[in-house]
């Protein structure tokens, strides 16, 4: 694996993971808890 296929394939797990982080943000419930 070359550096910029090294770089396209962390570039993708990069983004899934924040569409996987704001996805569980938004499905956490809305409390004052979960504002701190």
């Amino acid at each position: 694996m070359t550096n910029k296929e090294f770089a396209k394939v962390l570039e993708k797990r990069t983004i899934t993971f924040a569409i996987k982080i704001l996805k569980l943000s938004g499905s956490l419930p809305n409390t004052p808890e979960a504002l701190v």
